[in-house]
């Protein structure tokens, strides 16, 4: 069921991407709906029982994009972000967490906001932690209000407020070895502040995201099972100058793989005559210089860094037209790394 669930999301992906191309619509304004969507779909697979995705929360460039996101939707009052860093920051939290946690909390800020009140998130590093602190100028909070803030089911909203969302956002920071701090002064506003611990690695930034103009392959061949779903990652591809041919069982392939055009396999996790973390292994033996990407619906099964075995890169669905370029791109650079001659497969010469 997480497999499937994942492949719907994909399609509503590929929908939003052609509609928008049908219209006209900028790539920027897409954004909100597209973030909204994949949060639907991480949510979505948790209820389900998967593990939240890997990635981890990089500050200060989560916080950017997500004031980013909250601007264009016209939220009033408007976000704004102080930050004193500028180096890329993992946290030891994954950044569907701390996404959630400044949603709830930037939602209460504005709910209980006046006119002429700011709102913004500030961003620090402090010893081993990060803090991210969620501002208002408001009413602020009278103490007995804020002594029971955190509590669960406590809220002022008579009638509308169930009381979760500081103490769930509390609940899942501390769940990440994090914590929640609330000052609030009556008529002078609040300052929640969540304290972050970095990673306990660091982590470097993929390949997609240091090189500036990474290679992608010639052609792809796409074995995925659900052809809604492969014509969705075909036209994705298409938009980059990348061409793909499609398969939908492994037994499929291996006619396709001797064209010299195919550089890199996208392989679904879930096919139906064999996982295609087991048939990557098959690929690699005889085509030790393709580029092999694994896609999966359950967040879970994506392996360690150190324990992906043949596979260059793993991504997990939905992923739109960026993440999935992104993700290809990261399978490219970490192919060249383990080639003996220092890349890929070679794009034939143009004619």
């Amino acid at each position: 069921m997480v497999h499937d669930q994942a492949n719907w999301y994909q399609r509503l992906e590929g929908q939003l991407e052609a509609l928008a191309r049908r219209h006209g619509i900028e790539e920027a304004e897409l954004d909100p709906l597209r973030w909204g969507l994949q949060r639907c779909a991480d949510l979505g697979l948790r209820a389900l029982g998967a593990e939240l995705p890997a990635n981890p929360a990089v500050l200060p460039a989560l916080v950017h994009d997500f004031a980013a996101r909250d601007r264009r939707g016209g939220q009033n009052p408007p976000l704004k972000v102080e930050s004193s860093a500028s180096a890329p920051t993992p946290l030891a939290i994954p950044a569907l967490v701390l996404e959630n946690a400044l949603l709830n909390l930037v939602k209460n800020a504005r709910e209980s906001a006046e006119e002429d009140v700011e709102l913004s998130i500030r961003c620090r590093g402090e010893g081993a932690m990060q803090i991210v602190e969620v501002v208002d100028t408001g009413a602020g909070m009278a103490p007995e209000v804020l002594r029971h803030c955190r509590d669960w089911g406590f809220s002022t909203k008579a009638g509308s407020g169930r009381g979760l969302g500081m103490a769930s956002v509390a609940a899942e920071i501390e769940k990440w070895g994090g914590k929640m701090e609330v000052e609030s002064v009556e008529g002078e506003g609040t300052t929640v502040r969540l304290l972050l611990p970095r990673a306990s690695a660091p982590r470097t930034l993929s390949a997609a995201r240091r090189m500036v103009d990474p290679a992608l392959p010639a052609g792809v061949l796409l074995v995925e099972d659900d052809p809604e779903v492969a014509e969705v990652m075909a036209a994705f591809l298409e938009t980059a100058g990348v061409q793909s041919q499609v398969v939908r069982r492994g037994e499929e392939i291996w006619s396709h793989l001797e064209d010299p055009q195919i550089q890199a396999v996208i392989l679904d996790q879930g096919l139906p005559d064999l996982p295609g973390s087991i048939l990557a292994e098959a690929i690699r033996q005889r085509h030790p210089d393709l580029v092999l990407v694994l896609l999966t619906g359950d967040p879970s099964a994506v392996p360690a860094p150190g324990a992906r075995g043949p596979l260059d890169a793993v991504g997990v669905k939905p992923l739109g037209r960026g993440g999935l370029l992104s993700l290809l791109q990261e399978a490219v650079g970490n192919a060249a790394r383990r080639n003996d001659d220092g890349s890929p497969r070679q794009k034939p010469a143009q004619a």
